[in-house]
Order: structure tokens, then C-alpha cells, then sequence
């Protein structure tokens, strides 16, 4: 072997190891850290901010954004009437989504599951929550009162 077969055989190995650390970047986790705002009441549609990494915009694209039920048998698919419109990646830390949190959404917290292209995805758990509406119904004459809980008590009668 001349000098010539070295020089082909080192840039043969320094392509391959660029291969091997591009693969090794692309195949980073996907992790979810916080929301923010962190909680809503029902009944509300709003943007919420999802800060984590691994958001790739292009070859590894997000394909759902998912405001789950924790549960205990995976796969969790229930949503409690939350429902994502739409999302948008604005960093490889940072995606907007849009939901839906329905009048009657179940009061809970919501683990946020970001799913990807290539079945990598990532879950953050308990880091979204569904709050109550305002407790204001209607009276007869169609002015709103405020709920008041009494507790009743009834005299001992002997």
C-alpha cells in the first residue's frame, strides 16, 4: 500500500465516523419538562408553551401533542375531553400547542406526551391540570348567584 490507499482509508473512516455521530444526535430522547401556563379552568381554549428538547422541525417532525389521563397500563390514550387543535415548533425546546379543554373536561392533572415521526416521542407527567369553572349558575330569574354549600344540620329530637 502507497501513501495514497492511507489517505482514502482515513477519509473513509472519518466519513463513517461523522455518520455514526449524526445518528447518534438524530436518535436523541425526546423530553418534556414544563408547561406554561401550567393549568386552566374549563371550558377555555388557549395556547399553552411545552419547553423540553428534542422538537426536531424537519426530518423528525412532531406528528401529535397529546394532553393525557395519567394512568397506570400503558398506552394512556384518554384525554378527559381535552382536545389539541393544533401545535407549531418554534425550537428544538420549545412547541406551542393550541387545546381545547372542553365545559365538562375531567379535573385532573395531564401528563403531555409529544409524539414524532420514527416512533420517538416523550412524556411529561403531571405537569398540565384542568381546574373547575367558576361555580356561578343561574338563579329562576336569570341573574347569576354564587354557589353556596351548607352543611344542614338537623336538632336531636327526644
Amino acid at each position: 500500500m502507497n501513501i495514497r490507499h492511507y489517505r482514502i482509508i482515513g477519509i473513509l473512516i472519518l466519513l463513517l465516523g461523522l455518520t455514526a455521530s449524526y445518528a447518534a444526535f438524530a436518535a436523541r430522547p425526546v423530553k418534556i419538562n414544563s408547561a406554561d401556563p401550567a393549568e386552566a379552568q374549563q371550558n377555555t381554549i388557549l395556547e399553552v408553551n411545552i419547553n423540553g428538547s428534542g422538537f426536531d422541525k424537519a426530518e423528525d417532525a412532531v406528528t401529535e401533542v397529546n394532553f393525557l389521563l395519567p394512568c397506570d397500563i400503558e398506552p394512556c390514550t384518554e384525554t378527559g375531553k381535552v382536545k389539541t387543535l393544533g401545535w407549531v415548533v418554534h425550537s428544538p425546546k420549545k412547541i406551542v400547542a393550541t387545546i381545547e379543554i372542553e365545559e365538562l373536561a375531567i379535573v385532573e392533572f395531564r401528563d403531555i406526551e409529544v409524539l414524532m415521526t420514527r416512533g420517538r416521542g416523550g412524556k411529561g407527567t403531571t405537569l398540565f391540570k384542568v381546574l373547575s369553572s367558576d361555580s356561578e349558575v343561574p338563579n329562576n330569574d336569570g341573574n347569576s348567584i354564587e354557589m353556596v354549600c351548607a352543611l344542614n344540620e338537623t336538632p336531636d329530637t327526644q
